[in-house]
């Protein structure tokens, strides 16, 4: 059970056929002037809610966000000859 302020509007669609095995629907949320849509699945048994992401294997995932990154007067601490135990 959750609990919400009272400026919290949460929408759940009708579910969907199933898709392998669950049912999918969508959820608004709305707190104030932000919106959220998400998709959900829940299981056959409609017990068990879960969200999927699809994600390309075939490349970096974190390439772009590792480019943006400048650590070239990035301060350290310690000595980098410390002697390691």
């Amino acid at each position: 059970m959750f609990a919400f302020a009272p400026d919290v509007k949460l929408v759940v669609a009708t579910s969907r056929r199933p898709e392998s095995g669950t049912f999918r629907t969508d959820i608004a949320l709305t707190i104030g002037e932000n919106k959220e849509n998400a998709k959900m699945w829940v299981s056959q048994g409609r017990k068990i809610p879960t969200s999927r992401e699809l994600n390309d294997l075939s490349k970096d995932a974190l390439a772009e966000n590792r480019s943006k990154l400048d650590l070239k007067n990035a301060p350290a601490t310690g000595n980098p000859n410390a002697r390691l135990p």
